[in-house]
């Protein structure tokens, strides 16, 4: 799929005193080793996360992707979500490449029949961190020319809203504790 815009970027958007409340609300909260959906892809992944269906926060997220599917033109039919992860990088973990769609639908017995993962966001919590880089890969020719550092990412309260098919990581935390939500927009399969 070729788009005029992989990335839609709402730099320094949620305020501080809202992060710091998302992230005290969220380490109140059962914290779990993260794990991703293919279990045969070995240890990609090296991180914490919690688990969140809060209406408060899951609205927020949605403004920002439903904002930015309008204006980077994607336009996609979304009319779901998935509950919203809060994720913990320690000093040395990272995710490495990966993307957040699945090759098929959900299954008929899933929470989410039917439908895939469109858009995906990111917002990042904290900015008293080192490491912890977000970057994209356009995969044309040359894996390692088409990395992309996304500039504002170490912005606290940036949200980076983006296709889910588009292959990115996060870079191993060097120093501190890098904290961030995540969601995923649904819908039914593109045609």
């Amino acid at each position: 799929m070729i788009l005029n815009e992989y990335s839609w970027i709402f730099k320094n958007s949620l305020p501080k005193h809202i992060c710091e409340h998302i992230i005290k609300y969220a380490l109140n909260k059962a914290i779990v080793k993260g794990t991703t959906g293919d279990r045969n892809k070995g240890n990609i992944r090296n991180s914490h996360v919690v688990w969140n269906n809060e209406p408060w926060i899951n609205d927020l997220l949605m403004q920002y992707i439903r904002a930015a599917n309008q204006d980077a033109g994607w336009n996609f039919n979304i009319d779901d979500n998935e509950n919203v992860q809060f994720t913990i990088y320690d000093k040395d973990q990272y995710y490495s490449w990966h993307v957040d769609a699945w090759e098929k639908p959900y299954g008929k017995s899933s929470k989410y029949p039917g439908k895939i993962r469109k858009l995906s966001a990111s917002i990042l919590l904290n900015d008293d961190f080192e490491g912890g880089d977000f970057e994209f890969n356009l995969r044309n020719h040359d894996h390692e020319n088409n990395i992309f550092p996304i500039n504002h990412s170490k912005n606290t309260g940036t949200v980076i809203v983006f296709p889910s098919h588009i292959l990115h990581r996060v870079n191993k935390v060097t120093a501190g504790t890098r904290y961030s939500l995540v969601c995923w927009a649904l819908g039914k399969q593109f045609q």
